[in-house]
Protein backbone atom coordinates (compact mmCIF):
# COMPACT_ATOMS: atom_id res chain seq x y z
CA UNK A 1 0.00 0.00 0.00
CA UNK A 2 2.02 3.30 -0.87
CA UNK A 3 2.18 6.05 1.30
CA UNK A 4 0.79 9.36 -1.34
CA UNK A 5 2.68 12.21 -0.95
CA UNK A 6 1.50 15.47 0.10
CA UNK A 7 -0.57 17.33 -2.42
CA UNK A 8 -0.44 20.62 -1.33
CA UNK A 9 -1.35 23.10 1.60
CA UNK A 10 -5.25 21.87 1.86
CA UNK A 11 -4.02 17.75 2.21
CA UNK A 12 -6.20 16.71 5.20
CA UNK A 13 -3.63 13.73 6.04
CA UNK A 14 -2.50 14.03 9.54
CA UNK A 15 -2.64 11.92 12.81
CA UNK A 16 -5.26 12.75 15.53
CA UNK A 17 -1.66 12.10 18.02
CA UNK A 18 1.60 12.29 16.57
CA UNK A 19 5.18 11.38 18.32
CA UNK A 20 7.70 14.22 18.91
CA UNK A 21 9.23 15.17 15.52
CA UNK A 22 10.96 14.28 12.44
CA UNK A 23 13.62 11.51 11.89
CA UNK A 24 13.61 11.89 8.22
CA UNK A 25 12.43 13.77 5.24
CA UNK A 26 11.32 11.86 1.83
CA UNK A 27 10.35 12.68 -1.69
CA UNK A 28 9.76 9.01 -2.36
CA UNK A 29 6.70 6.73 -1.83
CA UNK A 30 7.08 4.39 1.02
CA UNK A 31 4.97 1.27 2.02
CA UNK A 32 2.78 2.16 5.15
CA UNK A 33 2.71 -1.63 6.14
CA UNK A 34 6.54 -2.01 5.75
CA UNK A 35 6.81 0.08 8.82
CA UNK A 36 3.88 0.01 10.72
CA UNK A 37 6.02 1.68 13.91
CA UNK A 38 6.29 4.94 12.13
CA UNK A 39 3.08 7.72 11.34
CA UNK A 40 3.26 9.33 8.43
CA UNK A 41 2.59 13.18 8.09
CA UNK A 42 2.58 15.59 4.86
CA UNK A 43 5.26 18.29 5.69
CA UNK A 44 4.68 20.38 2.93
CA UNK A 45 4.42 20.10 -0.85
CA UNK A 46 5.72 16.86 -2.29
CA UNK A 47 7.64 15.98 1.65
CA UNK A 48 6.66 13.66 4.02
CA UNK A 49 7.96 13.75 7.78
CA UNK A 50 8.34 10.06 9.35
CA UNK A 51 7.54 10.64 12.75
CA UNK A 52 7.71 7.99 15.38
CA UNK A 53 4.69 6.32 16.71
CA UNK A 54 4.96 7.03 20.35
CA UNK A 55 1.99 7.38 21.05
CA UNK A 56 -1.42 5.25 19.66
CA UNK A 57 -2.43 6.93 16.43
CA UNK A 58 -5.02 7.11 14.52
CA UNK A 59 -5.17 8.44 10.74
CA UNK A 60 -8.04 10.61 9.73
CA UNK A 61 -7.84 8.60 6.37
CA UNK A 62 -8.49 5.04 6.52
CA UNK A 63 -7.47 4.26 3.33
CA UNK A 64 -3.85 4.68 4.39
CA UNK A 65 -3.94 3.06 8.00
CA UNK A 66 -2.32 0.11 8.22
CA UNK A 67 -4.37 -2.77 7.40
CA UNK A 68 -2.64 -5.54 10.39
CA UNK A 69 -3.86 -4.37 13.27
CA UNK A 70 -3.69 -8.58 15.00
CA UNK A 71 -0.76 -7.02 17.46
CA UNK A 72 -2.81 -4.24 18.93
CA UNK A 73 -5.58 -7.42 19.55
CA UNK A 74 -3.83 -9.36 20.98
CA UNK A 75 -5.30 -10.53 24.56
CA UNK A 76 -3.01 -10.56 27.83
CA UNK A 77 -2.89 -14.81 27.43
CA UNK A 78 -0.94 -14.25 24.34
CA UNK A 79 1.53 -11.32 26.08
CA UNK A 80 3.18 -13.12 29.14
CA UNK A 81 6.69 -10.98 28.92
CA UNK A 82 10.02 -11.73 30.29
CA UNK A 83 10.87 -9.04 31.81
CA UNK A 84 14.20 -7.74 33.82
CA UNK A 85 13.77 -4.60 36.64
CA UNK A 86 17.08 -3.09 38.05
CA UNK A 87 16.95 -1.83 41.56
CA UNK A 88 14.36 -4.59 42.63
CA UNK A 89 15.05 -4.59 46.31
CA UNK A 90 13.08 -1.89 47.15
CA UNK A 91 10.19 0.57 46.46
CA UNK A 92 8.94 0.52 43.32
CA UNK A 93 11.39 -2.30 41.32
CA UNK A 94 10.56 -4.98 44.21
CA UNK A 95 6.83 -3.64 43.91
CA UNK A 96 6.73 -4.31 40.28
CA UNK A 97 8.77 -7.10 39.92
CA UNK A 98 5.94 -8.90 42.64
CA UNK A 99 2.97 -6.83 40.65
CA UNK A 100 4.24 -8.95 37.18
CA UNK A 101 4.69 -12.57 38.75
CA UNK A 102 1.89 -12.21 40.04
CA UNK A 103 0.17 -11.23 36.37
CA UNK A 104 2.23 -14.53 34.98
CA UNK A 105 4.66 -12.68 33.32
CA UNK A 106 8.42 -14.46 33.53
CA UNK A 107 10.54 -11.85 36.00
CA UNK A 108 14.31 -11.47 36.10
CA UNK A 109 14.57 -9.57 39.66
CA UNK A 110 18.31 -7.78 40.15
CA UNK A 111 19.88 -6.10 42.58
CA UNK A 112 23.49 -5.47 43.78
CA UNK A 113 22.74 -7.51 46.67
CA UNK A 114 20.54 -10.77 45.06
CA UNK A 115 19.94 -11.89 49.07
CA UNK A 116 17.60 -9.04 49.17
CA UNK A 117 15.79 -10.79 46.34
CA UNK A 118 15.18 -14.14 48.55
CA UNK A 119 11.29 -13.20 49.38
CA UNK A 120 10.71 -12.58 45.85
CA UNK A 121 8.49 -15.37 44.08
CA UNK A 122 9.98 -14.67 40.61
CA UNK A 123 11.53 -17.05 37.97
CA UNK A 124 15.60 -14.93 38.90
CA UNK A 125 16.88 -13.42 41.46
CA UNK A 126 20.45 -12.35 40.15
CA UNK A 127 23.41 -9.57 41.27
CA UNK A 128 23.18 -6.50 39.37
CA UNK A 129 25.36 -3.40 39.57
CA UNK A 130 24.26 -0.88 37.21
CA UNK A 131 27.59 1.33 37.21
CA UNK A 132 29.75 -2.18 36.80
CA UNK A 133 29.87 -3.19 33.16
CA UNK A 134 31.54 -6.49 33.84
CA UNK A 135 28.07 -6.99 35.96
CA UNK A 136 25.77 -6.24 33.93
CA UNK A 137 27.45 -8.27 30.85
CA UNK A 138 27.02 -11.50 33.34
CA UNK A 139 23.84 -10.51 34.44
CA UNK A 140 22.58 -10.23 30.77
CA UNK A 141 24.24 -13.55 29.24
CA UNK A 142 22.45 -15.30 32.90
CA UNK A 143 18.59 -13.53 32.24
CA UNK A 144 18.48 -15.13 28.35
CA UNK A 145 15.58 -13.83 26.22
CA UNK A 146 14.55 -10.01 27.61
CA UNK A 147 11.17 -8.95 26.52
CA UNK A 148 11.18 -5.72 28.45
CA UNK A 149 13.42 -4.33 30.41
CA UNK A 150 12.40 -1.78 33.50
CA UNK A 151 15.61 0.83 34.45
CA UNK A 152 14.55 1.42 37.40
CA UNK A 153 17.38 1.60 39.68
CA UNK A 154 18.41 5.32 41.18
CA UNK A 155 19.25 7.40 44.41
CA UNK A 156 19.33 10.63 45.35
CA UNK A 157 20.66 13.33 47.57
CA UNK A 158 19.53 17.02 48.40
CA UNK A 159 21.98 20.27 48.40
CA UNK A 160 21.45 23.35 47.03
CA UNK A 161 23.90 23.43 43.97
CA UNK A 162 26.44 25.04 45.63
CA UNK A 163 26.81 22.53 48.39
CA UNK A 164 26.46 19.84 46.35
CA UNK A 165 29.54 17.81 46.52
CA UNK A 166 31.51 17.07 42.94
CA UNK A 167 31.68 13.44 43.63
CA UNK A 168 27.98 13.09 44.69
CA UNK A 169 26.64 14.15 41.33
CA UNK A 170 28.75 11.77 39.50
CA UNK A 171 27.87 8.84 41.95
CA UNK A 172 24.20 9.92 41.19
CA UNK A 173 24.42 9.93 37.47
CA UNK A 174 26.55 7.07 37.40
CA UNK A 175 24.07 5.01 38.67
CA UNK A 176 20.48 7.03 38.06
CA UNK A 177 21.29 7.57 33.77
CA UNK A 178 25.23 5.88 32.82
CA UNK A 179 23.70 3.10 34.39
CA UNK A 180 20.45 2.76 32.65
CA UNK A 181 22.26 3.80 29.19
CA UNK A 182 25.04 0.91 30.52
CA UNK A 183 21.60 -1.71 30.55
CA UNK A 184 20.24 -0.54 28.06
CA UNK A 185 23.07 -1.04 25.13
CA UNK A 186 23.48 -4.44 27.03
CA UNK A 187 20.14 -5.81 26.23
CA UNK A 188 19.73 -3.82 22.49
CA UNK A 189 21.58 -6.44 20.42
CA UNK A 190 18.94 -9.21 21.46
CA UNK A 191 16.10 -7.38 21.34
CA UNK A 192 16.93 -5.86 17.53
CA UNK A 193 17.80 -8.90 16.65
CA UNK A 194 14.32 -10.19 17.29
CA UNK A 195 12.49 -7.00 16.14
CA UNK A 196 11.02 -6.57 19.14
CA UNK A 197 11.50 -5.51 22.62
CA UNK A 198 10.11 -2.53 25.36
CA UNK A 199 12.26 -0.33 27.20
CA UNK A 200 10.59 1.53 30.00
CA UNK A 201 12.57 3.40 32.39
CA UNK A 202 11.52 4.60 35.29
CA UNK A 203 11.63 8.67 35.32
CA UNK A 204 10.28 11.26 37.86
CA UNK A 205 7.88 14.06 37.47
CA UNK A 206 11.09 15.67 38.22
CA UNK A 207 12.39 14.61 34.88
CA UNK A 208 10.47 17.30 33.64
CA UNK A 209 10.46 20.24 36.50
CA UNK A 210 13.09 20.97 39.10
CA UNK A 211 13.01 22.01 42.85
CA UNK A 212 15.64 24.03 44.69
CA UNK A 213 18.04 21.53 46.35
CA UNK A 214 17.19 18.45 43.73
CA UNK A 215 18.61 20.06 41.03
CA UNK A 216 21.31 17.05 40.63
CA UNK A 217 18.63 14.23 41.29
CA UNK A 218 16.59 16.29 38.44
CA UNK A 219 19.34 16.99 35.89
CA UNK A 220 20.14 13.01 36.09
CA UNK A 221 16.45 12.19 34.98
CA UNK A 222 16.21 15.27 32.44
CA UNK A 223 19.28 13.74 30.88
CA UNK A 224 17.63 10.19 30.96
CA UNK A 225 14.33 11.60 29.71
CA UNK A 226 16.84 13.07 26.31
CA UNK A 227 18.25 9.55 26.12
CA UNK A 228 15.03 7.86 26.15
CA UNK A 229 13.37 10.46 23.20
CA UNK A 230 16.44 9.82 21.41
CA UNK A 231 16.07 5.82 21.79
CA UNK A 232 12.48 6.55 20.79
CA UNK A 233 13.51 8.22 17.50
CA UNK A 234 16.25 5.41 17.05
CA UNK A 235 14.93 2.30 17.53
CA UNK A 236 11.63 3.26 15.62
CA UNK A 237 12.47 1.08 12.69
CA UNK A 238 13.24 -1.95 14.90
CA UNK A 239 10.41 -3.07 17.07
CA UNK A 240 11.60 -1.68 19.94
CA UNK A 241 9.16 0.70 21.61
CA UNK A 242 10.43 3.45 24.26
CA UNK A 243 8.60 4.82 27.33
CA UNK A 244 9.25 7.14 30.17
CA UNK A 245 7.21 6.83 33.27
CA UNK A 246 7.21 10.13 35.33
CA UNK A 247 6.16 9.02 39.11
CA UNK A 248 4.95 11.97 41.28
CA UNK A 249 6.29 11.45 45.01
CA UNK A 250 6.27 8.01 45.99
CA UNK A 251 5.58 6.71 49.88
CA UNK A 252 8.87 5.00 50.04
CA UNK A 253 11.63 3.42 48.13
CA UNK A 254 14.27 6.03 47.17
CA UNK A 255 12.94 8.40 50.13
CA UNK A 256 13.67 6.28 52.86
CA UNK A 257 17.22 7.35 53.45
CA UNK A 258 18.07 10.29 51.77
CA UNK A 259 21.92 11.94 51.94
CA UNK A 260 21.92 16.04 52.61
CA UNK A 261 24.29 18.57 51.96
CA UNK A 262 24.25 21.98 53.55
CA UNK A 263 27.02 24.82 53.63
CA UNK A 264 28.23 25.71 56.79
CA UNK A 265 25.58 28.87 58.26
CA UNK A 266 24.03 27.63 55.18
CA UNK A 267 22.13 30.71 53.20
CA UNK A 268 19.86 28.51 51.46
CA UNK A 269 18.43 26.78 54.51
CA UNK A 270 15.18 29.05 54.19
CA UNK A 271 14.73 28.27 50.43
CA UNK A 272 15.39 24.41 51.25
CA UNK A 273 13.07 24.05 54.39
CA UNK A 274 10.00 22.69 52.72
CA UNK A 275 9.16 20.57 55.22
CA UNK A 276 7.98 16.35 54.59
CA UNK A 277 6.05 16.16 51.69
CA UNK A 278 1.90 15.70 52.82
CA UNK A 279 0.92 12.42 52.31
CA UNK A 280 -2.10 13.35 50.53
CA UNK A 281 0.48 14.00 47.57
CA UNK A 282 1.75 10.45 48.07
CA UNK A 283 1.49 7.61 45.81
CA UNK A 284 2.62 3.83 46.96
CA UNK A 285 5.18 1.60 45.33
CA UNK A 286 1.75 -0.58 44.53
CA UNK A 287 0.50 2.42 42.41
CA UNK A 288 3.60 2.94 40.36
CA UNK A 289 4.33 -1.30 40.24
CA UNK A 290 0.43 -1.26 38.61
CA UNK A 291 1.15 1.68 36.18
CA UNK A 292 4.63 0.00 35.28
CA UNK A 293 2.50 -3.50 34.76
CA UNK A 294 -0.10 -1.67 32.57
CA UNK A 295 3.04 -0.42 30.48
CA UNK A 296 4.35 -4.09 30.08
CA UNK A 297 0.98 -5.59 28.76
CA UNK A 298 0.08 -2.54 26.25
CA UNK A 299 -0.01 -2.90 22.85
CA UNK A 300 1.56 0.05 22.19
CA UNK A 301 2.87 2.92 24.66
CA UNK A 302 3.01 6.81 24.86
CA UNK A 303 6.50 8.05 25.33
CA UNK A 304 5.80 9.59 28.22
CA UNK A 305 3.05 8.93 31.45
CA UNK A 306 2.87 10.81 34.14
CA UNK A 307 1.89 8.64 37.25
CA UNK A 308 -0.30 9.44 39.80
CA UNK A 309 -2.14 13.05 40.75
CA UNK A 310 0.74 14.97 41.50
CA UNK A 311 2.81 14.36 38.72
CA UNK A 312 -0.32 14.89 36.17
CA UNK A 313 -0.56 18.46 38.20
CA UNK A 314 2.86 19.43 37.87
CA UNK A 315 3.31 18.46 34.52
CA UNK A 316 0.48 19.95 33.49
CA UNK A 317 1.20 22.86 34.74
CA UNK A 318 4.55 22.93 33.27
CA UNK A 319 3.74 22.40 29.91
CA UNK A 320 1.51 25.45 30.62
CA UNK A 321 3.82 27.89 31.58
CA UNK A 322 6.12 29.94 29.62
CA UNK A 323 9.72 28.80 28.69
CA UNK A 324 11.61 32.09 29.20
CA UNK A 325 11.32 31.92 33.08
CA UNK A 326 12.32 29.49 35.72
CA UNK A 327 9.14 27.28 36.45
CA UNK A 328 8.16 27.10 40.61
CA UNK A 329 6.17 24.24 40.98
CA UNK A 330 2.72 24.58 42.89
Amino acid sequence: MPVRKASGPTEHWRALEWGTGAIRRSDTAHDVTATPQLSYWPFRDEEVIFVPKVRPTTLIEPSIAPTNTSDLCAGKENNMQSVLITGASKGIGRATAAELARRGHRVIATARDPRTLDDLDVDQRLPLDVTDQSSIDATIEHAGEIDVLISNAGVIFTAAVEASPIAEIERLFAQNTVGAIRVTQAVLPQMRKRHKGRLLFVSSAQGRTVLPGKAAYSASKWALEAFGEALAIELAGFGIDVTLAEPGPVSSGALDDIRSYNLPDDPYASLLARGPIPSEFMISPEQVATALADLVERPTVPLRVPVGPAAERSLAARDAAPYDQPFVRP
